[in-house]
């Protein structure tokens, strides 16, 4: 026996339908023998029918499913733009951290966390900065001193040696 194939519903339904038109047309069987069990024709339309009743239901009800998920999905677009105002509005009437805001079922906005090796990171660009700029802290500065000025030469006094005379042919100036 070869198994048929239906590549969607509704050609599966309209081969019931054809099948319990055709059943209904046997004008000499009122009783049919499937897989050694005895049924009557009436038994055997009224589960085929059945189906056909059940996925009619079913499709009204996905169609119904369907425009209500539309409506659903129109109201959500026009409702977002509201709320958001609303949480501008009650974030600057009462504040982005008030724990008040969770009354009007919105989250206070917290400050993100830095992870370890941003930290990490902003400290080294600190120091290179400091370092760059030569910056100190107060700590650091009052370290520092101002060099002391070199003692002056002492100033030959009057010696005892006689001043050299000029060589000749150089006229002093």
């Amino acid at each position: 026996m070869a198994t048929e194939t239906t590549s969607n519903k509704i050609t599966l339904v309209s081969r019931f339908n054809v099948l319990v038109a055709g059943l209904q047309a046997l004008a000499d069987a009122d009783s049919l023998v499937l897989a050694g069990k005895t049924y009557t024709k009436s038994a055997v339309v009224d589960v085929l029918s059945a189906y056909v009743k059940a996925n009619g239901t079913a499709a009204a009800g996905k169609l119904q499913w369907r425009k209500a998920v539309a409506d659903e999905k129109s109201a959500l677009a026009a409702a977002r733009p509201v709320r958001a105002l609303l949480k501008t509005f009650l974030q600057s009437r009462l504040g982005k951290a008030s724990p008040q805001l969770n009354g009007f079922g919105f989250e206070t906005t917290k400050a993100p966390r830095a992870s370890a090796k941003t930290k990490a990171a902003a400290v080294d660009k600190n120091k290179a900065t400091r370092a760059a700029r030569h910056t100190m802290g107060t700590t650091q500065r009052k370290r520092v001193k101002a060099p002391t000025p070199p003692s002056p030469e002492p100033v030959p006094t009057a010696s005892t040696q006689p001043a050299q005379p000029a060589p000749a042919g150089v006229k002093p100036a």
